[in-house]
């Protein structure tokens, strides 16, 4: 009776204390959400394989009476990553793959620019960001990009790493997209029907999709946002598919607290083993080390997951940010706990609400990161204020370019992009790039030989471009000056007009 008597107190106080948990929360995201300028969020909470928490708050669209609920569909991002680890696993076990294959045994026509790293360069690297190529490389073949990914993988070949091999970590999520290329050869599948047939079919997910396509045609689809100039903006879908494996996916609060259950027990859904959990430990591994939030002196990655250790629990993780949303999962599965926010504002809300609900349950105060995330947008806003509002007063008065407009004009090449064109229009010079609608500019005279860059995309920061002239007046091509973007940083090509 004793025995008994004690079990009920603390089932009891469990209850208790997870209620007290969950009361909190529904204030804390509501605070955060006006703090963020975020019009919607949808998040789950799994305990013990239960989803004690799934719920919406707040609109489709800023300027709607939509409202978002657990099965309001919103864009992953990153998160992608771990289903496609997952279904690398999946061919590990069926010995398929190796994770220490070499990428040239499955793609043989995968070439780098150091033919050393081409030849040694294996499955595994692919997942761990240590390529020896600075952060987001080759982001300009995707962002934005009518590209294929076959065609992306062209092009790999021509640009330099800027560090050694295996050297230093840089995250990166064109080998993301590598990796997926592997399933498609190894299955004879693309990886969007791998991963609908593989993970979200036999996990129920049946409103997570990955093709673009189905952006169209969703009702209950939240809409991005970006906060641009003091103000919330909708902005338009942006299609990832070009890099799908790496961050395209789109899910729900409710269909991601089953994937949540399927991540703690360990590759196994109500008794069906899909990985098994020899093969499925490997994902979850601090493979290598990679400092992110600054919490924990441990903090690695594995196969698609961030893993620290925090109040003494290993904690797994991942965000998700793609323009106008932001996504985070986080995970203790000794405590068999996680939790899952989307949003359809990129400004870190997730982060911030998946760190506050696991600090409650483990007893970590300092693991609410609101103070930090708040801290980092503001500080973001004021200094992106500050370089626009320095773009203006940096600027020399009443100078002209050293060559007629008509000049500027023509077709300019990079090696591994291919070309960018600049025509001329109502007497304003106008940019445009080959294989990216997104990036179409005016180009504003600036001061000499320099444009500003107003992108006719709002997600987009203006800057400048930077015409290079030689001993002959004669053009050679052009530098940009912008802050990097989401995923590309312009300076990785090497832009020459072509004669």
């Amino acid at each position: 009776m004793n025995k008994i008597m004690i079990l009920l107190f603390l089932i009891f106080n469990v209850g208790l204390a997870q209620d007290t948990v969950l009361v909190k929360l529904n204030d804390y995201v509501k605070n955060l959400m006006e703090k963020t300028n975020t019009p919607g969020l949808a998040m789950a909470v799994v305990k013990d394989d239960e989803t004690v928490y799934s719920k919406g708050f707040g609109k489709l669209e800023f300027d709607s009476n939509r409202e978002v609920n657990e099965n309001t569909l919103f864009a992953i991002g990153s998160i992608s990553k771990s289903f496609t680890a997952a279904c690398l696993a999946m061919l590990v076990e069926e010995e398929k793959i190796n994770w220490d294959d070499k990428v040239q045994d499955h793609l043989s026509d995968f070439q780098l620019y150091d033919p050393w790293v081409t030849r040694e360069f294996t499955i595994r690297d692919l997942l761990l960001h240590h390529t020896g190529y600075p952060y987001a490389s080759w982001g300009s073949l995707y962002y934005g990009s009518e590209l294929s990914r076959g065609e992306i993988f062209k092009r790999l070949k021509f640009l330099k790493p800027s560090t050694s091999f295996r050297s230093k970590l840089a995250y990166q999520n064109v080998t993301y997209m590598i990796a997926g290329l592997i399933i498609e050869k190894v299955t004879g599948k693309s990886f969007e029907n791998f991963v609908r047939e593989n993970l979200f079919t036999p996990l129920g997910m049946d409103n997570s999709f990955a093709q673009f396509q189905h952006t169209k045609t969703k009702k209950n689809l939240s809409s991005p946002h970006i906060f641009k100039q003091n103000k919330i903006q909708k902005v338009n879908n942006r299609n990832y598919e070009g890099i799908g494996p790496a961050g395209a996916l789109y899910s729900t609060a409710k269909d991601m607290a089953t994937y949540i259950k399927f991540i703690i027990d360990q590759g196994v859904f109500n008794g069906d083993t899909l990985i098994a959990p020899r093969v499925f430990s490997e994902l979850l591994k601090p493979h290598v080390s990679f400092p992110f939030w600054g919490y924990s002196e441990f903090e690695h990655y594995g196969f698609g997951w961030f893993i620290s250790n925090q109040g003494g629990y290993k904690v797994i993780e991942h965000g998700g940010g793609v323009d106008g949303f932001s996504a985070d999962i986080v995970i203790v599965p000794e405590l068999n706990l996680g939790v899952v926010v989307l949003t359809n504002q990129e400004l870190l809300a997730s982060s911030a609400i998946s760190r506050f609900v696991i600090g409650q349950y483990i007893g970590v105060n300092n693991y609410d990161i609101s103070p930090k995330i708040l801290e980092w947008n503001k500080k973001y806003i004021e200094r992106e204020k500050k370089r626009v509002d320095n773009l203006g007063k940096n600027q020399i008065k009443h100078t002209q370019p050293s060559v007629a407009l008509e000049t500027f004009t023509g077709t300019y090449n990079d090696k591994m992009y291919g070309e960018l064109y600049i025509g001329l229009e109502n007497d304003k010079l106008r940019l445009s790039f080959e294989h990216s609608p997104t990036f179409n500019a005016v180009l504003e005279h600036y001061h000499y030989n320099i444009f500003r860059l107003l992108w006719q995309d709002p997600t987009l920061p203006d800057g400048l471009i930077v015409f290079n002239l030689n001993s002959k007046n004669k053009i050679n091509g052009f530098d940009f000056d912008i802050p990097g973007l989401l995923d590309a940083d312009f300076k990785e090509l090497q832009i020459k007009k072509k004669k």
